[in-house]
């Protein structure tokens, strides 16, 4: 991060207007709610990343904006057609991500 926030390592015409950042919890399980204790525990790691790259653009590049705009969960197989159906329960874990 700190090499991307310094503006020597870019073209003098390249502006560091702005980053985001993005942020999938993932499971082990797809149907198996105990599993989706996970995502807390991923969702610290991912906040305090953000802390810290928020602490080096702040001295590097305090002009360049942030976002995040990218925030959910994926679980296994949520891309597979005809895989099982996760509890309702889902719906919850999901939410209380947020």
């Amino acid at each position: 991060y700190r090499y991307f926030l310094n503006h020597s390592n870019h073209a003098p015409d390249i502006p560091l207007d702005m980053i985001s950042y993005h942020f999938y919890a993932g499971a082990k399980s797809r149907t198996d709610p105990n599993a989706w204790e996970s995502f807390f525990s991923q969702l610290d790691g991912f906040t305090f990343e953000v802390e810290q790259i928020e602490e080096i653009r702040k001295i590097l590049s305090p002009e360049t904006r942030t976002t995040i705009d990218e925030l959910g969960v994926i679980l296994p197989d949520d891309n597979t057609p005809g895989a099982p159906q996760f509890p309702m329960v889902y719906w919850n874990a999901a939410a209380a991500l947020y």
